[in-house]
C-alpha cells in the first residue's frame, strides 16, 4: 500500500543511509525518519580492490541497527540497495550474502544505470524543473542524467566519486598544486571521453549528493539567508570556485572546523568540489539547484508511485500533506478560503504576475496551520512553517513569496526585508496585491457559517463579496485596503442585494 511506511537502506561508498517514507496526498513523499552511519567502503576498495573483514563487519552492524530503527519507525517493509563501492569490490557479493544470512535482508547491488535512474527519480521529483541535467555525486561515482519533460533520456556513470578521487590522487595535506592538477586532468579526460551534453537555453542543472549539499550548506552559512533548508538552494559556479579555493588551501585540521562542512567529509571535499566545478563548467552552467533528495527517495518512488508528477501536482500534494499535520487546519475551510482568494486575485490581475496566483492559493490553503502554535499569530507561524518544512516542488523564491503574503495579509506593514534577495522576480506591487487578496478572503471566510459559500464580484471600481454576510468595521477596513492596493472599494452584499 502506498500510504504504508517503507524503509530504504542505501549502502553507499562513503556512508550508509536509511529513510522511512510514505506517499501521501497523491504525490508527496513524506519523510518520517532518516539516519546515517559512516562506512567509507570506497577507501577499502581503492586500496585493495575488495572489502576487508572490518568493512564487512561494520556494514552488517550498520544494517542491523538500521533495521531496528526502521521497525521502531513503523516501516511495513524494507528495500536495500548497494552502490559503487560494493559494485566495484571483488567480494561485494560476499557482503550481501553475509547481510542476508545475519539479518534476512536482501541487498541489491545496483548497476550504474539503475543508480542513475533512482537518483533522477528522487532528486527531480521534488524540484520545479522540466528539462536539464542532474549531477548525483557520491563517494565512489558520479551519475549524470539528461532529462526532458521530467523523463530521463540518457545517463552516464563516471568513476569520479569524491572519496575515490581523494584516495587516488591526494597524499599531501593540503593537496599540492601538482596533485590537484593531475586530478583536474583526469576529471577533464573522463568528461571528454563521456561526451557529456551542454545545457540548452531552457535547461536547468540540478545537483544532489553529500558533497554538493555540503558545499551549499557552507555557502548558505556565509549569507544572511531566510530559508533554513538546503533543498531548492541555488549554488552559483562562482561560489563553487570560491569554496574550492577555501577548502583546497587548508590542511585537514582546519577544514574540519569550517562552518557548514561535515567533518566526515573534510578529507574528500577538495576532490569532490573539483569534480563538481569541472563538470558544471563543462556543461556550460553558471549555477545549480540543490536537491535534498536522491537515490533513497528514488527507490521509494519507484516502489510506491505510478509516474513522475508535474511540479504543480507535487506542490499541491506537498502543501496538503503539511497542512494535514495540524489539528487546527480544516480542509473544507481551507478550500473555501483558497477559492475566494483565487477569485479575487484573478479578477484584479493584469496577467503579468507569473505564478503569483498559484502562490496566493497555497498561502490561503495553509493559513490555519499556524493557529496550532498561536491563534493570535497564526499568519506568522504559518509563514515559518512554509519556510522550514519539507515542502517539495517549490523554488526558494516561491517559498519566500508565500511567506511574505502570509505575513502581510495579517499586517500590511509587516517587514519582508529578509526575503528581498529572493523576491527580485516579483514586483513589490504583486506582493502587496496578493496579501490583500488573502486578507479579504480570510475576512470573508471567518464570517461565513459552516457549509456556506460566497462569491467574489469584481468590477472596474468595486469588489463585492456576495453571500450570507453582514458588513461592518471589518469590511470598511478591508475596503480602505483594497482601494489603496487594487484601486477598488470592497463591499459585502447578500444575494438578494445583487441586481
Amino acid at each position: 500500500m502506498a500510504d504504508q511506511p517503507v524503509a530504504v537502506i542505501d549502502v553507499g561508498s562513503n556512508s550508509g543511509r536509511m529513510i522511512v517514507v510514505r506517499l501521501v496526498a497523491g504525490s508527496h513523499l513524506e519523510t518520517l525518519f532518516e539516519t546515517k552511519a559512516h562506512l567509507r567502503l570506497a577507501s577499502d576498495v581503492a586500496a585493495t580492490g575488495n572489502l576487508g573483514p572490518s568493512a564487512i563487519d561494520r556494514t552488517i552492524a550498520c544494517v542491523e541497527d538500521f533495521l531496528a530503527q526502521a521497525r521502531a519507525a513503523g516501516s511495513a517493509r524494507t528495500i536495500a540497495v548497494a552502490t559503487a563501492a560494493v559494485r566495484d569490490a571483488s567480494n561485494g557479493d560476499v557482503l550481501t550474502e553475509r547481510i542476508r544470512s545475519v539479518t534476512g535482508l536482501n541487498v541489491e547491488i545496483i548497476d550504474g544505470a539503475r543508480e542513475a535512474r533512482f537518483g533522477f527519480l528522487g532528486a527531480v521529483h521534488s524540484v520545479p524543473v522540466e528539462s536539464g541535467v542532474l549531477l548525483d555525486l557520491g563517494g565512489g561515482s558520479i551519475e549524470v542524467s539528461r532529462f526532458r519533460d521530467r523523463a530521463m533520456s540518457r545517463a552516464w556513470t563516471l568513476p569520479l566519486g569524491a572519496l575515490l578521487m581523494a584516495d587516488r590522487f591526494f597524499t599531501e595535506d593540503p593537496p599540492t598544486r601538482g596533485e590537484r592538477r593531475r586530478l583536474l586532468e583526469h576529471v577533464t579526460s573522463q568528461i571528454e571521453k563521456a561526451q557529456l551534453p551542454t545545457l540548452g537555453r531552457h535547461d536547468r542543472l540540478v545537483g544532489t549528493g553529500g558533497t554538493i549539499r555540503n558545499l551549499a550548506k557552507m555557502d548558505r552559512r556565509e549569507r544572511t539567508y531566510p530559508i533554513p533548508r538546503l533543498h531548492g538552494y541555488v549554488l552559483s559556479l562562482s561560489r563553487i570556485e570560491d569554496l574550492l579555493s577555501l577548502v583546497s588551501e587548508r590542511p585537514l585540521s582546519k577544514r574540519e572546523t569550517l562552518s557548514g562542512l561535515n567533518p566526515d567529509r573534510a578529507d574528500s571535499i577538495v576532490a569532490g568540489a573539483m569534480v563538481v566545478r569541472t563538470i558544471v563548467e563543462a556543461l556550460g552552467a553558471d549555477e545549480l539547484t540543490v536537491s535534498g533528495k536522491g537515490l533513497r527517495e528514488g527507490v521509494a518512488i519507484e516502489a510506491l508511485a505510478d509516474a513522475m508528477p508535474v511540479p504543480g501536482e507535487v506542490r499541491a500534494s506537498s502543501v496538503a500533506a503539511l497542512a494535514a499535520r495540524f489539528a487546527t487546519w480544516d480542509a473544507a475551510r481551507a478550500e473555501r478560503r483558497r477559492d475566494l482568494a483565487l477569485e479575487l486575485y484573478e479578477a484584479t490581475d493584469d496577467g503579468k504576475s507569473g505564478d503569483a496566483a498559484e502562490m496566493v492559493a497555497h498561502a490561503a490553503f495553509i493559513l490555519d496551520a499556524g493557529a496550532a502554535l498561536d491563534t493570535y499569530n497564526r499568519n506568522e507561524h504559518a509563514a515559518a512553517a512554509v519556510l522550514s518544512s519539507d515542502l517539495c516542488g517549490f523554488s526558494h523564491p516561491q517559498l519566500a513569496f508565500i511567506a511574505a503574503i502570509l505575513r502581510r495579509a495579517d499586517k500590511p506593514s509587516a517587514g519582508i526585508k529578509p526575503f528581498r534577495s529572493l523576491l527580485r522576480e516579483y514586483d513589490p506591487a504583486v506582493v502587496t496585491r496578493s496579501a490583500t487578496a488573502l486578507a479579504v478572503a480570510d475576512g470573508v471566510d471567518r464570517r461565513l457559517p459552516e457549509g456556506a459559500s460566497a462569491v467574489i464580484r469584481a468590477g472596474k471600481h468595486s469588489i463585492s463579496a456576495v453571500g450570507p454576510l453582514r458588513g461592518g468595521r471589518w469590511s470598511e477596513s478591508l475596503s480602505s485596503r483594497t482601494k489603496t492596493t487594487m484601486g477598488r472599494v470592497f463591499a459585502v452584499k447578500t444575494r438578494e442585494d445583487e441586481p
